[in-house]
Parts: C-alpha cells; structure tokens; sequence
C-alpha cells in the first residue's frame, strides 16, 4: 500500500499553526484592511522552472481572545488557490486581514523542497513573503509510535537545512494488524524526488489506540468498517479499564449513520445492539408510597456485592444521579429511566433485595 504523506500532514500542520496563532499578542478589534493584494515571490539558486507551482489560501477567523494576557485564536478555513507565474511569483486577494498560506508540496519542482510550507500572516501592512526553493539532498528516517506509518521524516538540502517536500511510504507492515499491536516491526520504503530509503524500526506502540484508529481511519489507510471491528476488538479486550466512554462514544459516532450501518453485517449489527441495549434484570420492585423520595436499582443474582455494599455507596450515587442520566440519555441515547407518579408527583424509589434479606434505602 502506497499513500502521499500530503494529505495525512495538512490536518497536522493547521493544528500547529492553530496551536501557535492561538498564542499571538494580537488586539481584538474590528480591522481595517491595509492591502488587498499578496504576493508569494519563490526563489532559487537552481536553473529551474519556478511557474505553476500551487499555492493554498486559507481565511482566518478569530474565535477567541484573552485580553487578560493577550492571547488570540483563530480557526482557518479554506479559501481558494493560485498558481505561481513564468517568474515564480503569486499573486492573489487576501480573503481575510489575517490569513494562511500553504504551499502545495506535489507542484514543487522535480527533486525540490521549500524552506516555509505553512505560514500564518497576522501583519495587516504586510504585503508579500518569500519562499526559497532548494535541492533535496538527504533524509533522515526514525521510529515514531505516533506517526501513522510510525515513521517521521526530515528532508534537507545541500547545506543541511531542513525543508519541506513531499514524500511516500511504502510499508511493509500491514496497517490494520499493527495498529492494536503493543511492539511493530516497521519496514518499508521512503520515496522523496529520485531518493529511495529502507527503514527498519522496532517501535513500542504507547499512543491512545482510540486515537490510533481514527487517525488510520481519517487518512484512508483503513475502511470504516475495518475500524469499527477493531473499535469493538478493543471493547471486548476492555481497553480503557473502568472508563469505557471514549471508545463507547467513538463506536456511537460511527454506527449514528444509518446508512454505514445496514451495510454492517449480521455480526456486526449484532454486536453494536449487544453494546448498547440495556440489559434485562432479575427483579423490580413498586415504589412504596410511603416514602417521600426513592431511587431504584434493578440488579441480577450473579456477580460479587451484598445489600450492605449498596448501602455504601448510596451517597455516591445519589449525587451522580443526575449527571448519569444525562448522559445515557444523550450520547448513549438509552431510554429515559422510569418515573413513577404518587398523589400527582414523580418518585423514583429504590429498593434492594438480597435473596430473603430486604433493605430500603430513602433519600
């Protein structure tokens, strides 16, 4: 399998940017555009066509700002693109006063990279930047259980700067069956302009594996339906511990779509409704109207825990009540719990029975 490391990098490029603009002295106020105009001049010491080289506008919105400590944050949403001229140059409108541009890694020159792929533009005056263009003379490859192919590669020139270029990978190693793996064995072969390069790594898989598979699933190096059965693989190996909400909220967002899940198979179908139908119980019991407020708890035979146990952590629970409720029934989507009406008035009530012992519990 082959991928462009270009489309995996952009979301993480933008989240730097935003991670750096967001920490930006900048005034908070209505600006006035200074220029309309802006111009990305690329140059090179190398005999080389500098036209039709893509460059990416992107508008910036200021979503937040701390006057206490002066700090901004923006959010970038694409705007449009423009390619550069015989001379190397680009010219197009700003669509915002603060804006970034991205350059097009696969319209660089043959065996070429750039010294500034992402740059945030905050200077309202400013009204052309530079871009040096340079030979790509080596690479350097290392492990990274946090990289997608779990790779990370640097490029530099002929004075051992480092640029940007774009680059493949071709692994050896199978995606999916690494990807839940605690140690990978990672191979394969790294592809920049004429350069080819084996890698070999032994890399300790220590990343969230929730995040993981999204990420494998965000950069098309897997099908969503090859995630969600390494989403329930996860479930049923309890990953997580005694907090399943992340990976039961990520299954949700998946199977929310109702055409992605008709198309799941029997299996799969069976076990999503498996993971979210609230089991059945041995027993229920009335509310007793004689009480002023109860809760109830519906409970099996089976498993560890006295009456007593329950009584210990009635104080727990009470104070959670309303908190569970709201989120079973929201991301969850169980059904409302039951609410049973005494002289017109709702009551929840609780009653706990042990085989022949019956304690009830009031709030």
């Amino acid at each position: 399998m082959q991928f462009s490391a270009r489309k995996s990098i952009l979301s993480i490029l933008l989240v730097a940017v935003y991670a750096i603009t967001s920490f930006s002295p900048l005034v908070a106020q209505p600006l006035v555009r200074q220029s309309e105009h802006f111009t990305v001049d690329f140059i090179s010491d190398l005999n080389i066509d500098l036209s039709n080289i893509k460059v990416d506008i992107y508008e910036s919105t200021l979503t937040n700002y701390d006057s206490m400590i002066g700090s901004s944050e923006y959010e970038h949403a694409y705007s449009n693109s423009t390619l550069t001229d015989s001379k190397g140059s680009a010219t197009f409108s700003k669509p915002s006063d603060r804006f970034l541009v991205m350059v097009d890694l696969t319209t660089l020159p043959y065996d070429t990279g750039v010294d500034k792929e992402l740059v945030f533009y905050n200077d309202i005056s400013q009204k052309s930047d530079v871009r040096v263009i340079s030979a790509i003379a080596s690479i350097e490859i290392t492990g990274d259980s946090s990289a997608s192919d779990f790779v990370s590669v640097d490029i530099f020139n002929t004075y051992g700067e480092p640029i940007k270029a774009n680059y493949t990978i071709t692994p050896n190693t199978s995606t999916r069956a690494s990807l839940l793996s605690s140690t990978i064995e990672a191979s394969g072969y790294i592809t920049v302009g004429s350069l080819v390069e084996y890698y070999e790594f032994t890399v300790e898989n220590t990343g969230d594996l929730i995040e993981r598979v999204a990420s494998a699933l965000e950069a098309n190096k897997i099908s969503k339906t090859e995630a969600l059965d390494l989403y329930l693989e996860l479930w049923e190996s309890g990953y997580g511990g005694e907090c399943g909400t992340p990976l039961i909220t990520t299954i949700r967002g998946l199977v929310d779509d109702t055409a992605f899940y008709n198309q799941l198979s029997t299996r799969q179908q069976g076990a999503i409704r498996l993971l979210f139908t609230p089991p059945s119980y041995d027993s229920e019991y009335p509310v007793n109207p004689t009480s002023s407020d109860y809760f109830v708890i519906r409970y099996t035979y089976s498993g560890a825990g006295t009456p007593q146990a329950i009584l210990d952590i009635y104080d727990a629970f009470v104070a959670a009540y309303d908190l569970f409720v709201n989120t079973s029934t929201s991301p969850f989507k169980f059904n409302q719990p039951k609410t049973e009406t005494v002289s017109g008035k709702p009551r929840y009530y609780e009653r706990v029975e042990k085989r022949n012992s019956t304690h009830t519990i009031q709030k």
